[in-house]
């Protein structure tokens, strides 16, 4: 999976953040540097950013806010400083009210992006200063890391990233893998508790992170095992329950015996299908099916 390095660095009040994006250097500085792409992925779902105001020069500003489902609304302003078209701009960024006016006891923070030309692909450096460590570790702990991961998450759909791969997603030890860059599968829950002990006890994957604006707000938890990432969501809005997962495996005997030495009932014998797979079905507390499958050799 493409997960941007975040970096922090305490003592100097600095947070970085590089991520690759599978888009040219063009179209990913226009997806940063225009409000209209930047309202459909800057803010973590199931929030949305909102323009008020936009002038991308030195000089201008951004003014926006950004507007949760319950209603929600934090407002922010960007003021821009010095660009170098498709390569860098730096900004300061502060929090605000509607009408622009500053927010004395919020966090500032000084902006410094970067885009690097990889050819078929865009790195973006970030580099965030602040005034005071006090400063930094508030931000850290409003959830900044997890929130700027989902917005950047959000920029691949928004540049038509796809992914690669012909015949699923492979996770496992053995055999030739298809990695699956950019897409990943979310699933709807309803009891965090119980589907993390099912998703990380008996199916051992392991937690990326877990975010939740608000106490009484949904959770969001990204999971891996080995090559695969799927995505949870206590979020109505995001999908239903009743959802479905295929994954290709090296050896479905294998997660079979794997997953019932892990305790998991919910669970049906692997059995030959008609088109060239052994296949088994495992589902969750919520009713999601996954389907882990085996492709026979002809």
């Amino acid at each position: 999976m493409n997960t941007p390095i975040i970096k922090k660095d305490i003592v100097n009040k600095i947070i970085t953040v590089e991520r690759v994006f599978g888009a040219p250097k063009n179209r990913v500085w226009k997806a940063w540097t225009d409000s209209a792409w930047l309202d459909k992925w800057w803010a973590p779902k199931p929030w949305t950013a909102i323009t008020k105001s936009f002038d991308f020069s030195e000089g201008g500003h951004w003014h926006y806010c950004m507007s949760g489902p319950g209603g929600e609304k934090i407002w922010a302003w960007m003021g821009f400083e010095s660009i170098e078209p498709e390569n860098s701009f730096t900004a300061q960024d502060v929090f605000c009210d509607d009408k622009g006016k500053l927010n004395e006891e919020m966090p500032r923070m000084h902006w410094k992006n970067e885009f690097r030309d990889n050819g078929e692909a865009t790195t973006v450096l970030v580099t965030i200063t602040f005034n005071t460590i006090d400063d930094m570790e508030k931000i850290i702990a409003m959830g900044f890391e997890a929130g700027f991961s989902l917005g950047l998450s959000n920029l691949d759909e928004v540049l038509g990233v796809q992914p690669g791969g012909s015949r699923g997603l492979t996770f496992g030890d053995k055999g030739e893998h298809v990695l699956n860059q950019t897409v990943i599968p979310q699933l709807r829950i309803t009891n965090a508790a119980a589907s993390l002990s099912f998703y990380v006890d008996g199916l051992g994957f392991v937690v990326d992170w877990k975010h939740q604006f608000e106490p009484g707000f949904p959770l969001f938890v990204q999971l891996t095992r080995k090559d695969q990432t799927i995505f949870l969501t206590e979020h109505t809005g995001d999908c239903q329950v009743g959802g479905a997962i295929y994954f290709v495996v090296p050896d479905v005997e294998d997660c079979y015996h794997e997953f019932t030495n892990r305790g998991i009932t919910t669970i049906e014998s692997p059995h030959d299908t008609p088109w060239e797979s052994r296949e088994m079905v495992v589902t969750d507390p919520d009713g999601n099916r996954l389907r882990f499958a085996t492709y026979v050799a002809a």
